[in-house]
């Protein structure tokens, strides 16, 4: 299974990231034809037991997995700090096989907060700090072109 260690771009809250993965398994094993029956991402275990992402409910409509030619891609959409965690990718075969990725990818979701300085109305841009306006903003946000002063 070919899975990245740690994921080594800026991951910002709000955002969307792939974290990519594919693998491969034997096409036979004693002499019969082995077929991929599940494949999903988990994060932790839960008494000693896998949980697929696609069902709790933090990650609820937030998930989604590439199954197609043994592409396991994750995305996860709307990201959130309480996101960063090493997720594994594991698959079951009709062969009674289960194969995990491990040690995982982890993922740091950071929070970035953006300081916007805007002058007071009439006033001119090299004004002291203290006559103008703080803005804290949280993405995800939108930017508008404002009118010049």
């Amino acid at each position: 299974m070919q899975l990245p260690d740690v994921l080594c771009v800026p991951v910002i809250q709000g955002s969307t990231v792939d974290i990519p993965c594919s693998y491969t398994y034997p096409s036979r094993i004693n002499g019969l034809d082995t077929k991929v029956e599940k494949g999903f991402w988990f994060t932790e275990l839960n008494n000693d037991e896998t949980v697929d992402l696609t069902t709790v409910s933090e990650y609820s409509g937030r998930v989604q997995y590439h199954s197609e030619n043994n592409d396991c891609t994750l995305r996860i959409s709307e990201l959130r700090e309480r996101d960063s965690a090493v997720y594994k990718f594991m698959f079951t075969t009709n062969q009674d096989g289960n194969y995990v990725g491990y040690p995982g990818v982890t993922l740091t979701v950071t929070v970035v907060l953006y300081l916007v300085i805007l002058p007071t109305s009439g006033s001119r841009m090299n004004t002291t700090l203290r006559d103008k306006h703080v803005i804290l903003i949280q993405p995800p946000f939108l930017l508008q072109t404002a009118s010049p002063v």
